[in-house]
């Protein structure tokens, strides 16, 4: 079953590969930190997850009539947190928010902003909007009907002492379960306060904003993530955020565009910066996490390329494909990173590499199942 990032935060990989070789989740529903950039920008970075559940990154940026945000993260009430810092700092309303791309765990609180903010422009690209519109909604329904088989399934395994194989739990798996189900148990009651709030305004390549002796430049430089990722760019500051165009120490790549990705990584490289705030990991200074993700994704395209001119069927292509060295250094001795990069970074980048080389478009839709 192909998932999307947006879909996996209580699926099928929560209890089964996930728990047989996480440590204790990190504590993305209560807490972020808070990085004050200088020149007038917050990033609130989210904890690298030790599960599927994830939230992203958020930057704030302080004019002299105005704040524009860039993401809103997952958990609404992470986002008033968000919103408390920046009140500390202005009392200037927060005037534009924008969405990198369609993702939940970028736009979820959006609905915060409306909220506190009722005149916030709300800015993406169409087909953030278009994609977000149809499948935000969805996801929310799924959380709702999937949460309480996995809180049953996992009180079972705990109950009986096997897995969903049938095998015996170890001290430390059974330790797992009860970190994961507590996990689970603390997220469920957090949907009530999810709502979906659409961008309201959209651009198809550039908007620049002004914030008061302060402009902000909402760009769309190309595909990559998503085929609608919006970077923004503010010169006095040099700061750039990137949305999932960059993620560390683990790319996500659901139902990506790998050879768009490689040109549109060597874009965001012209950019002059003293700051780099990625959709989900630690703020860089340079660009050598992007030269990283590169050359991962060249080296990936080119033998997913061998391996289509050669005859190999997808399941051949994906045994095919040789990245042990990239592996190694993104994911160290972390059970937990390598399982995200095996299941949400190359098995799913091999995908969507192989089937745009056949002239299968990529598809974006995160319930394949549901259109069939």
């Amino acid at each position: 079953m192909r998932l999307s990032k947006t879909c996996m935060a209580v699926c099928i990989l929560l209890f089964s590969a996930w728990a047989a070789a996480a440590g204790e989740p990190a504590d993305v529903m209560t807490s972020f930190e808070t990085v004050d950039l200088g020149h007038g920008v917050l990033a609130f970075i989210a904890p690298e997850t030790r599960s599927q559940l994830v939230s992203g990154n958020s930057v704030a940026i302080f004019g002299e009539d105005g704040v524009l945000v860039v993401d809103t993260g997952e958990f609404p009430r992470l986002t008033r947190q968000m919103i408390a810092e920046i009140r500390k700092r202005t009392d200037k309303p927060v005037r534009f928010v924008v969405n990198t791309h369609w993702h939940n765990d970028h736009m979820m609180g959006n609905s915060v902003y409306r909220q506190e903010f009722p005149g916030v422009a709300i800015v993406s690209t169409p087909s953030t909007k278009a994609n977000g519109d149809v499948y935000n909604p969805e996801f929310m329904e799924l959380q709702k009907k999937s949460l309480p088989a996995a809180t049953a399934r996992i009180k079972q395994m705990l109950a009986s002492g096997k897995n969903a194989s049938g095998q015996a739990l170890d001290a430390a798996t059974t330790q797992r379960y009860k970190t994961l189900l507590a996990d689970i148990e603390e997220f469920e009651p957090l949907m009530a306060e999810f709502r979906y709030e659409s961008p309201n305004v959209t651009f198809t390549d550039r908007m620049d904003i002004d914030l008061g002796k302060r402009t902000v430049q909402v760009l769309f430089v190309g595909k990559g993530n998503t085929a609608g990722d919006a970077v923004v760019y503010v010169p006095d500051a040099k700061l750039l955020a990137t949305g999932d165009l960059v993620v560390m120490p683990v790319p996500f790549a659901t139902t990506s565009f790998v050879e768009d990705w490689i040109h549109t990584l060597d874009k965001l490289q012209t950019f002059e910066v003293a700051n780099l705030v990625p959709g989900h990991g630690a703020v860089q200074h340079d660009f050598a996490c992007v030269r990283t993700m590169e050359d991962t994704l060249k080296s990936l395209l080119s033998q997913v390329k061998n391996a289509v001119a050669q005859g190999k069927s997808l399941e051949e292509t994906q045994q095919a494909v040789n990245l042990k060295r990239e592996k190694a250094a993104a994911v160290g001795d972390s059970l937990v990173r390598s399982l995200n990069w095996d299941n949400f970074f190359q098995q799913s980048a091999v995908t969507s590499a192989y089937n745009e080389l056949k002239g299968i478009p990529v598809d974006e839709n995160p319930f394949p199942k549901k259109s069939q």
